[in-house]
């Protein structure tokens, strides 16, 4: 199966093993789109999330995206927050699918057993 980035190889990945999490995706509206070379690739989309542990309103294990702005768009990667999602500096991490699913699914595994 070919996926578009690596956030939607995430979402397969997330949904074979039972995984629950939020799904966001939109893409900019069509008059929006003035400077065309903005929204190639995966830049097309205004909101193109994942949200996995939510604890509240603004607090959540990790989300990951891959969207206009974020860290690794350009390249189909994902930029990772949240509590799981960041280094030691509180810095967001730029991940390939498979490196995300594992954070996640020890997390799964370790608050689910």
């Amino acid at each position: 199966m070919e996926f578009e980035n690596e956030l939607d190889k995430l979402r397969a990945m997330l949904d074979e093993a039972g995984i629950p999490y939020e799904n966001y995706k939109r893409e900019w509206p069509e008059e929006a789109r003035t400077v065309p070379e903005l929204f190639s690739g995966n830049e097309r989309f205004v909101q193109n999330q994942i949200v996995y542990g939510r604890i509240d309103e603004v607090t959540w294990k990790l989300d990951g995206m891959c969207q206009s702005g974020s860290y690794g768009a350009k390249y189909g990667l994902i930029e990772t927050s949240g509590l799981l999602g960041t280094d030691a500096e509180g810095d967001p991490l730029v991940l390939r699918a498979d490196d995300v699913f594992q954070i996640i699914k020890e997390d799964w595994e370790k608050t689910n057993a």
